[in-house]
């Protein structure tokens, strides 16, 4: 049985006060340079996705134009494609594919986009829908 030590200074200090205690200058400078390059990489992210916003969406079938889509006004909109039907939802400057007809359905699991330049393609139904904005957008090619 041990006795419990008559002051608390006799106590052995915690394994966060050892380490807060080993720590230097150096070791503060780089936690605050590592915080200051994440918040400007978060805030810089933040303002070109913002200059990137696409305005309309151009909906190609075997590389022909069928119908221009405003990203403003919220619809539903259905386009024929070579398979069948493709149904696209656009809602607050963004654009999906809510349903298709082709089989593995990876169309409609590619999800929403908003930014100038984006892609959802429909391989199977030879549908693709191209946002188009303001801005050039700055990447040569993105991948997955």
């Amino acid at each position: 049985m041990s006795i419990p030590p008559a002051f608390p200074s006799d106590q052995t200090p915690s394994l966060r006060a050892r380490l807060l205690r080993q720590l230097r200058f150096g070791d503060y400078l780089i936690a605050a340079l590592f915080l200051a390059f994440a918040i400007a990489s978060v805030t810089w992210n933040n303002l070109s996705r913002a200059s990137a916003k696409a305005d309309t969406a151009q909906v190609l079938v075997q590389n022909k134009i069928v119908a221009e889509l405003n990203l403003e006004h919220a619809d539903t909109v259905a386009v024929q494609g070579t398979l069948g039907a493709v149904q696209l939802a656009v809602a607050h400057g963004t654009i999906r594919v809510l349903a298709s007809s082709c089989p593995q359905q990876v169309c409609v699991r590619q999800g929403r986009i908003q930014r100038a330049h984006q892609m959802l393609v429909c391989a199977p139904n030879h549908l693709a829908v191209v946002l188009v904005g303001k801005k050039e957008n700055d990447l040569d090619a993105v991948t997955f």
